[in-house]
């Protein structure tokens, strides 16, 4: 009996050491597995982040190079035959514009380059690069925009904007389509709503109505 007892207490001992093996088991398997999913998730954090610097890198590069410039829309197009002569008839049609219509002061080698966007497709009009030598220049240009409202009709159907990346202008028409509900829920009809300012101050002004002229 007492030989049969002994085993049996060597039995259950067991058990319970074997039983208490795989509880610990189990705890350094979840403790394993939790520190894993914490070291993955910061791994991708630092991904992530590593990912956003980059993409605000490449952002102000793009602002960089396009600070000293404006795109034109409806820029009547040069008909001559060689691209050079086109090319040529853009820059005095860019020279007068600034100097002559908006009345900007400058100089020679004000604007550095002039170029057309996009393929050339039979009557349509391309859109204007203007490249110029410095900001300051551009600014101004920009600035005296309201001249254009007493121009001729080929300039005063221009529009002139600042050269914007690609977020900048999904940022841009962010604002217009919320100017254009602000509008909408205006009845008064005595404001209207417009997305103002440089890309990076964009702002919606509320401008009172100009009285139409009969």
């Amino acid at each position: 009996n007492e030989i049969t007892n002994s085993i049996q207490e060597q039995k259950n001992e067991q058990k319970d050491m074997e039983k208490e093996g795989s509880l610990w088991s189990t705890i350094v398997s979840k403790h394993v597995d939790k520190k894993i999913e914490s070291v993955t998730g910061e791994i991708k954090q630092a991904r992530d982040t590593v990912v956003e610097a980059r993409m605000v890198i490449e952002e102000d590069k793009e602002k960089d190079k396009r600070k000293n410039n404006i795109i034109i829309y409806r820029a009547e197009e040069s008909q001559a035959v060689g691209p050079d002569t086109r090319k040529k008839d853009d820059f005095e049609f860019c020279r007068v514009l600034i100097h002559e219509v908006l009345e900007v002061d400058g100089q020679q080698g004000d604007i550095q380059n002039v170029v057309r966007l996009g393929k050339k497709v039979e009557n349509s009009t391309r859109p204007l690069l203007v490249v110029f030598r410095n900001g300051t220049i551009k600014n101004e240009v920009m600035e005296s925009l309201g001249k254009l409202a007493d121009a001729e009709d080929k300039y005063r159907v221009l529009s002139i904007t600042h050269d914007m990346t690609q977020k900048e202008r999904e940022q841009l028409k962010e604002m217009v389509a919320e100017a254009k509900e602000r509008q909408r829920q205006d009845t008064s009809g005595e404001w209207v709503y417009r997305v103002r300012g440089s890309p990076e101050d964009l702002k919606i002004l509320k401008l009172k109505r100009r009285p139409r002229s009969d």
